[in-house]
Formats: structure tokens, sequence, C-alpha cells
């Protein structure tokens, strides 16, 4: 489903699954910033750090998408991350 589409594309994809019926288990593999960069900026690492801001958009509209909908009591309460050890 998501093979071609940026973040901001799989982002509203996903959206449309959660107004459906039944259950729902959601993977959103987002592939920027992966090179090529595609992000606005003259240098690979500008377009890199565009790249991540439009990602982190992308995951905080879903998030808040996921927050507002009806789906929402049976999902996890709280955003758990995985944290790097030191």
């Amino acid at each position: 489903v998501s093979e071609g589409k940026n973040a901001k594309e799989i982002g509203k994809l996903t959206q449309k699954k959660l107004k459906e019926k039944g259950q729902l288990f959601i993977y959103a593999h987002m592939v920027e910033p992966h090179a090529p960069y595609k992000g606005k900026g003259d240098t690979p690492f500008q377009k890199y750090v565009g790249d991540v801001a439009m990602v982190d958009h992308a995951l905080g509209d879903l998030r808040d998408a996921i927050a507002k909908s009806k789906r929402f009591s049976s999902t996890s309460r709280q955003p758990r991350f995985a944290r790097a050890s030191t």
C-alpha cells in the first residue's frame, strides 16, 4: 500500500484506515530520511533535516488522529518509545 509514497501520503492513508471497522494493526513504514534525501536545502545534511521534519510532522498528525478516533480507548494510552541504551 505504501510503496512509492512519502511520509505525508502514508500518514493520510493510515488515517483513512482508522475509520474502518474491525481490528486494526498499523505498520506505517516511512522511508524518509534515507538517501537520496529529498528535503529542502542546498546540502545533503539540510535535505536530511528536511526529511526528518516531514516524517516528524506526519507522525504527529497520525498520533493526533489516533487520539481523536474512537479506537483510542483500545490503544495504548501512553506512547511508548524505545530508547537507545547508553
